[in-house]
Protein backbone atom coordinates (compact mmCIF):
# COMPACT_ATOMS: atom_id res chain seq x y z
CA UNK A 1 0.00 0.00 0.00
CA UNK A 2 1.00 3.50 -1.10
CA UNK A 3 1.16 5.99 1.68
CA UNK A 4 0.89 9.68 -0.34
CA UNK A 5 -0.93 12.13 1.54
CA UNK A 6 0.14 14.30 4.90
CA UNK A 7 -2.69 12.76 7.00
CA UNK A 8 -2.33 9.22 5.40
CA UNK A 9 1.55 9.03 6.45
CA UNK A 10 0.91 10.64 9.71
CA UNK A 11 -1.36 7.87 9.90
CA UNK A 12 1.04 5.16 8.61
CA UNK A 13 3.55 6.32 10.91
CA UNK A 14 1.22 6.09 14.29
CA UNK A 15 0.48 2.70 13.10
CA UNK A 16 4.29 1.43 12.55
CA UNK A 17 6.91 3.92 13.36
CA UNK A 18 7.96 2.79 16.84
CA UNK A 19 11.45 5.02 16.73
CA UNK A 20 11.96 6.38 20.19
CA UNK A 21 12.53 9.93 19.47
CA UNK A 22 8.35 10.02 19.17
CA UNK A 23 8.11 9.54 22.81
CA UNK A 24 10.54 11.87 23.72
CA UNK A 25 8.38 14.51 20.78
CA UNK A 26 5.21 13.39 22.63
CA UNK A 27 6.47 13.66 26.38
CA UNK A 28 5.60 17.32 27.87
CA UNK A 29 8.63 16.72 30.10
CA UNK A 30 11.16 14.88 28.02
CA UNK A 31 10.52 17.47 24.83
CA UNK A 32 10.98 20.66 26.85
CA UNK A 33 14.91 18.79 27.59
CA UNK A 34 15.48 18.16 23.98
CA UNK A 35 14.02 21.80 23.39
CA UNK A 36 16.45 23.21 25.63
CA UNK A 37 19.29 21.23 24.58
CA UNK A 38 18.91 22.00 20.92
CA UNK A 39 17.89 25.84 20.93
CA UNK A 40 18.54 27.49 24.57
CA UNK A 41 16.14 27.48 28.14
CA UNK A 42 15.25 30.89 26.85
CA UNK A 43 12.62 29.60 24.35
CA UNK A 44 10.73 28.00 26.76
CA UNK A 45 8.26 29.02 29.26
CA UNK A 46 8.72 29.25 32.60
CA UNK A 47 7.75 25.91 35.08
CA UNK A 48 5.92 27.10 37.93
CA UNK A 49 4.92 23.67 39.35
CA UNK A 50 5.09 19.21 38.53
CA UNK A 51 3.04 17.01 40.12
CA UNK A 52 1.66 13.33 39.95
CA UNK A 53 -1.32 13.76 41.64
CA UNK A 54 -3.58 16.96 40.88
CA UNK A 55 -4.69 17.22 44.06
CA UNK A 56 -1.15 17.83 45.56
CA UNK A 57 -0.75 21.09 43.17
CA UNK A 58 0.78 24.10 45.67
CA UNK A 59 -2.96 26.09 44.34
CA UNK A 60 -2.43 29.13 46.92
CA UNK A 61 1.22 29.35 45.40
CA UNK A 62 0.09 29.73 41.77
CA UNK A 63 0.05 33.82 40.29
CA UNK A 64 -2.97 34.96 39.19
CA UNK A 65 -2.39 33.27 35.38
CA UNK A 66 -1.35 29.61 34.08
CA UNK A 67 -1.59 27.34 32.27
CA UNK A 68 -1.68 23.76 33.22
CA UNK A 69 -1.29 20.71 30.85
CA UNK A 70 -1.86 16.98 31.48
CA UNK A 71 1.51 14.87 30.10
CA UNK A 72 -0.21 11.83 28.91
CA UNK A 73 -2.22 13.11 25.86
CA UNK A 74 -2.77 15.42 23.77
CA UNK A 75 -4.83 18.26 24.90
CA UNK A 76 -6.05 18.54 28.62
CA UNK A 77 -5.51 22.09 29.28
CA UNK A 78 -7.00 24.40 31.68
CA UNK A 79 -5.95 28.79 30.95
CA UNK A 80 -6.41 30.84 33.78
CA UNK A 81 -6.48 34.32 32.67
CA UNK A 82 -5.27 37.36 34.25
CA UNK A 83 -8.29 38.39 36.42
CA UNK A 84 -7.79 41.69 34.85
CA UNK A 85 -8.75 40.48 31.23
CA UNK A 86 -11.41 37.80 32.08
CA UNK A 87 -14.28 38.81 30.80
CA UNK A 88 -16.17 36.68 33.05
CA UNK A 89 -17.07 33.93 30.14
CA UNK A 90 -15.57 30.46 31.12
CA UNK A 91 -15.29 28.51 27.38
CA UNK A 92 -15.06 25.00 27.39
CA UNK A 93 -13.89 22.66 24.60
CA UNK A 94 -14.75 19.25 24.87
CA UNK A 95 -13.29 18.29 21.66
CA UNK A 96 -9.47 18.75 22.94
CA UNK A 97 -10.66 19.52 25.55
CA UNK A 98 -9.08 23.08 27.13
CA UNK A 99 -10.91 25.17 29.68
CA UNK A 100 -10.51 28.28 29.26
CA UNK A 101 -11.63 30.59 33.00
CA UNK A 102 -9.47 32.58 35.83
CA UNK A 103 -8.41 31.33 38.63
CA UNK A 104 -10.24 33.75 40.44
CA UNK A 105 -13.14 31.71 38.96
CA UNK A 106 -12.42 28.34 39.51
CA UNK A 107 -11.33 26.36 43.22
CA UNK A 108 -8.88 24.04 43.36
CA UNK A 109 -11.37 20.80 43.87
CA UNK A 110 -13.06 21.94 39.92
CA UNK A 111 -9.62 22.24 39.10
CA UNK A 112 -8.28 18.76 40.24
CA UNK A 113 -11.80 17.19 38.73
CA UNK A 114 -11.33 18.75 35.26
CA UNK A 115 -7.40 16.38 35.10
CA UNK A 116 -9.17 13.54 37.31
CA UNK A 117 -11.95 12.94 34.96
CA UNK A 118 -9.65 13.24 31.77
CA UNK A 119 -9.83 10.04 30.09
CA UNK A 120 -6.97 7.92 31.02
CA UNK A 121 -7.57 5.66 27.49
CA UNK A 122 -6.42 8.28 25.15
CA UNK A 123 -4.69 5.89 23.34
CA UNK A 124 -7.50 3.71 22.58
CA UNK A 125 -10.44 6.21 20.98
CA UNK A 126 -12.90 4.91 18.19
CA UNK A 127 -12.23 6.59 14.77
CA UNK A 128 -8.20 6.96 15.13
CA UNK A 129 -5.55 5.02 15.51
CA UNK A 130 -3.64 5.13 19.06
CA UNK A 131 -1.08 7.76 19.24
CA UNK A 132 1.20 4.73 20.97
CA UNK A 133 3.85 7.29 21.69
CA UNK A 134 2.22 8.21 24.47
CA UNK A 135 1.56 4.80 26.29
CA UNK A 136 3.20 4.03 29.18
CA UNK A 137 4.52 7.79 30.02
CA UNK A 138 4.52 9.21 33.42
CA UNK A 139 1.10 10.87 34.27
CA UNK A 140 2.02 14.52 35.19
CA UNK A 141 -0.06 17.82 35.67
CA UNK A 142 2.69 20.89 34.84
CA UNK A 143 1.75 24.38 35.25
CA UNK A 144 3.27 27.23 33.50
CA UNK A 145 3.15 30.31 32.66
CA UNK A 146 0.68 31.96 31.19
CA UNK A 147 2.00 33.45 27.74
CA UNK A 148 -0.41 36.52 27.35
CA UNK A 149 0.75 39.85 25.24
CA UNK A 150 0.58 43.37 26.84
CA UNK A 151 -3.21 43.63 27.11
CA UNK A 152 -3.28 39.96 28.68
CA UNK A 153 -4.77 38.12 25.99
CA UNK A 154 -4.22 34.79 24.27
CA UNK A 155 -1.20 35.10 21.45
CA UNK A 156 -1.74 33.56 18.39
CA UNK A 157 -0.28 29.95 17.56
CA UNK A 158 2.42 29.21 14.91
CA UNK A 159 3.05 25.91 13.65
CA UNK A 160 5.86 25.18 11.52
CA UNK A 161 5.39 22.37 9.48
CA UNK A 162 8.75 20.50 8.71
CA UNK A 163 9.76 18.08 6.42
CA UNK A 164 13.50 16.74 6.50
CA UNK A 165 14.24 20.22 7.98
CA UNK A 166 13.25 22.45 6.46
CA UNK A 167 9.78 25.11 6.68
CA UNK A 168 7.08 24.72 4.18
CA UNK A 169 4.10 26.08 5.52
CA UNK A 170 2.72 27.83 8.64
CA UNK A 171 -0.44 26.94 10.28
CA UNK A 172 -1.72 30.06 12.40
CA UNK A 173 -4.65 29.20 14.62
CA UNK A 174 -6.66 32.34 16.24
CA UNK A 175 -7.39 32.22 19.67
CA UNK A 176 -10.87 31.89 21.00
CA UNK A 177 -12.00 31.78 17.58
CA UNK A 178 -12.48 28.89 15.33
CA UNK A 179 -10.51 29.93 12.33
CA UNK A 180 -7.34 28.76 11.03
CA UNK A 181 -4.69 30.26 7.98
CA UNK A 182 -1.91 28.98 6.42
CA UNK A 183 1.52 30.47 5.01
CA UNK A 184 4.11 29.79 3.23
CA UNK A 185 7.34 30.12 4.97
CA UNK A 186 7.71 33.56 2.63
CA UNK A 187 4.41 34.58 4.32
CA UNK A 188 2.00 33.95 1.24
CA UNK A 189 -1.57 33.44 2.62
CA UNK A 190 -2.39 29.91 0.84
CA UNK A 191 -5.92 29.43 -0.50
CA UNK A 192 -6.25 26.11 1.90
CA UNK A 193 -8.12 24.82 4.83
CA UNK A 194 -6.97 22.27 7.69
CA UNK A 195 -10.05 21.30 9.55
CA UNK A 196 -11.07 25.20 10.40
CA UNK A 197 -12.61 27.92 8.56
CA UNK A 198 -9.91 30.44 7.10
CA UNK A 199 -10.01 34.25 8.69
CA UNK A 200 -11.38 37.11 6.46
CA UNK A 201 -7.73 38.96 7.90
CA UNK A 202 -4.56 39.71 5.87
CA UNK A 203 -1.91 38.73 9.22
CA UNK A 204 1.37 41.09 9.08
CA UNK A 205 3.89 38.40 9.61
CA UNK A 206 5.97 38.04 12.80
CA UNK A 207 8.62 40.73 12.95
CA UNK A 208 11.51 37.98 13.95
CA UNK A 209 9.63 35.27 11.42
CA UNK A 210 13.65 34.45 10.51
CA UNK A 211 14.25 33.60 13.70
CA UNK A 212 11.23 31.67 14.33
CA UNK A 213 12.18 29.66 11.27
CA UNK A 214 15.51 29.52 11.87
CA UNK A 215 14.30 27.94 15.56
CA UNK A 216 12.45 25.32 13.66
CA UNK A 217 14.36 23.71 11.30
CA UNK A 218 16.82 23.41 14.45
CA UNK A 219 14.70 21.55 16.11
CA UNK A 220 13.49 19.79 13.41
CA UNK A 221 16.86 18.78 11.70
CA UNK A 222 17.65 14.98 11.30
CA UNK A 223 13.71 13.92 11.21
CA UNK A 224 11.94 13.17 8.27
CA UNK A 225 8.61 15.26 9.50
CA UNK A 226 7.81 17.35 12.43
CA UNK A 227 5.49 20.38 13.29
CA UNK A 228 7.37 23.02 15.36
CA UNK A 229 4.48 25.16 18.03
CA UNK A 230 5.65 28.76 18.57
CA UNK A 231 4.26 31.23 20.24
CA UNK A 232 5.41 35.23 19.85
CA UNK A 233 4.61 37.70 22.39
CA UNK A 234 5.55 40.69 21.63
CA UNK A 235 8.56 39.66 20.36
CA UNK A 236 9.51 37.08 22.65
CA UNK A 237 9.79 33.97 20.61
CA UNK A 238 8.35 30.61 22.81
CA UNK A 239 8.16 26.93 22.18
CA UNK A 240 5.34 25.47 22.97
CA UNK A 241 5.03 21.83 21.98
CA UNK A 242 6.85 19.72 19.24
CA UNK A 243 4.20 17.41 17.06
CA UNK A 244 4.40 14.27 15.68
CA UNK A 245 0.89 13.43 14.76
CA UNK A 246 -0.42 16.46 13.84
CA UNK A 247 -4.59 16.01 14.85
CA UNK A 248 -3.92 12.24 14.66
CA UNK A 249 -4.09 12.30 10.62
CA UNK A 250 -7.74 13.31 10.81
CA UNK A 251 -7.91 17.37 10.07
CA UNK A 252 -9.52 17.73 7.06
CA UNK A 253 -7.51 19.35 4.40
CA UNK A 254 -9.42 21.31 1.35
CA UNK A 255 -8.69 21.47 -1.09
CA UNK A 256 -7.67 17.64 -1.29
CA UNK A 257 -4.66 18.25 -3.25
CA UNK A 258 -2.70 20.26 -0.52
CA UNK A 259 -2.83 16.86 1.19
CA UNK A 260 -1.44 15.05 -1.37
CA UNK A 261 1.48 18.11 -2.52
CA UNK A 262 2.32 18.27 0.97
CA UNK A 263 2.53 14.27 1.44
CA UNK A 264 5.27 14.01 -1.14
CA UNK A 265 7.38 16.32 1.01
CA UNK A 266 7.76 13.48 3.51
CA UNK A 267 10.65 11.54 2.57
CA UNK A 268 11.32 7.90 4.54
CA UNK A 269 13.69 6.69 2.31
CA UNK A 270 16.22 7.71 5.28
CA UNK A 271 13.91 4.69 7.30
CA UNK A 272 14.46 1.99 5.43
CA UNK A 273 12.04 -0.24 7.81
CA UNK A 274 9.24 2.69 7.15
CA UNK A 275 10.07 2.71 3.21
CA UNK A 276 9.65 -1.15 2.47
CA UNK A 277 6.39 -0.65 4.42
CA UNK A 278 5.55 2.61 2.54
CA UNK A 279 6.46 1.10 -0.92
Amino acid sequence: MRQKGLNSKIRFRMAYDRREHLRVFASKIESKKFIAQRVGGAYLPTLYQVCQNPRDIAWKSLPDSFVAKASWRSGGTVICLPSNSFDGKVRFDSQFPRLITSKNNMTQEQFTSFFMKLDFDYLWQPGRFPEWAYGGAPRFVLIEEFLGNREGRIPRDYKFFCFSGKVNFIQVDFPLEPFRDIYTRDWVKLPVRITYKNSQSKLTPPANLPKMLHLAEILSQGWDFLRVDMYNVDGRIVVGELTCFPEGGTGKIRPRSFDRRWGELWDVTGEPHLAEMAS
